[in-house]
C-alpha cells in the first residue's frame, strides 16, 4: 500500500521537491508517515506541533490512518508579509 505526500512551502524547498510515493506501514497514521518521510532531509522533530496534513480536500488529525492511494497534503506554518 502507498500514498502520496504533497509537500508545500518550505517542506518543498527543504525536500527539493513537490511531492513523493511513500509505502505505508501496518497501522501508521499520517503523522509517522510524515516524520519518516521529512526526517532524513529535517531532522527529528515533533511535526505534530507544526504541521497540518490533508486528504483530498479535508482537513484530517494526526492520528488519521491512511489508505492505498491517498493523497496528503503537508501543509506547514506560512507567514506572510
Amino acid at each position: 500500500m502507498s500514498v502520496r505526500l504533497l509537500f508545500f512551502s518550505v517542506l518543498r524547498d527543504k525536500m527539493k521537491r513537490s511531492e513523493g510515493e511513500y509505502d505505508l506501514r501496518e497501522g501508521e497514521n499520517v503523522l509517522e508517515v510524515a516524520r519518516r518521510a521529512l526526517e532524513p532531509a529535517m531532522g527529528p522533530l515533533d511535526w505534530g506541533k507544526f504541521l497540518l496534513f490533508a486528504v483530498g480536500d479535508s482537513y484530517v488529525s494526526r492520528d488519521y490512518l491512511p489508505k492505498h492511494g491517498d493523497e496528503i497534503a503537508l501543509i506547514p506554518p506560512v507567514a506572510g508579509g
